[in-house]
């Protein structure tokens, strides 16, 4: 990954990213749709001394656009599904194409 972009999608608190970091990529995407975990990841970042290199990004991948609804205070724990709540934060989606 040296010299490299990296996406770590389903960042959680940048722990992966700053790995990446660590191991010489040049640029790290960290995409984290959950609230908590988000801000998490941007301390963590900034923490570390990685804000030149990881840009934490509060969204979530999917095959649509738009957004969920995402409670603030949902964890969901080491599953990597999202769950849609009536209300919440709005967040966006990111378009995946896996091809």
């Amino acid at each position: 990954m040296k010299n490299k972009t990296v996406v770590d999608i389903g960042g959680n608190i940048a722990d992966s990213a700053i790995y990446f970091a660590l191991w010489g990529a040049n640029k790290i995407v960290c995409i984290e749709p959950l609230p908590k975990n988000c801000e998490l990841a941007r301390k963590n970042v900034q923490f570390n001394n990685f804000s030149h290199k990881i840009s934490a990004l509060m969204a979530s991948c999917s095959k649509n656009s738009g957004e969920i609804n995402i409670d603030p205070s949902y964890s969901n724990g080491a599953f990597s599904t999202l769950k849609e709540f009536k209300v919440g934060i709005k967040v966006p989606y990111l378009l995946c194409k896996i091809s």
